[in-house]
């Protein structure tokens, strides 16, 4: 994602997952990109899979077996303005 923008993703629910030894995308990416959103007011929640479980590019598999995933999920509401 871009960082620069993170005033439009600052009030969307985000839960991103990355894998630090991702050989397709740099972990930079999503390091920064949720900096920016914290510091533009959001909230969103972040899981880094260290490079010892070798996920490389593939980080989803782990993400998919995360407790409260489901249900943190489906709770999320759209707002209308």
């Amino acid at each position: 994602a871009d960082p620069s923008k993170a005033g439009i993703l600052a009030s969307k629910p985000i839960w991103a997952f990355h894998a630090e030894d991702d050989s397709i995308i740099p972990i930079s990416y999503a390091r920064n990109t949720i900096q920016a959103i914290q510091k533009a007011g959001g909230q969103p929640l972040y899981t880094e899979y260290a490079s010892k479980y070798g996920y490389d590019h593939a980080s989803w598999t782990p993400a998919y077996e995360t407790p409260g995933l489901t249900d943190w999920l489906f709770a999320q509401r759209r707002s209308f303005r």
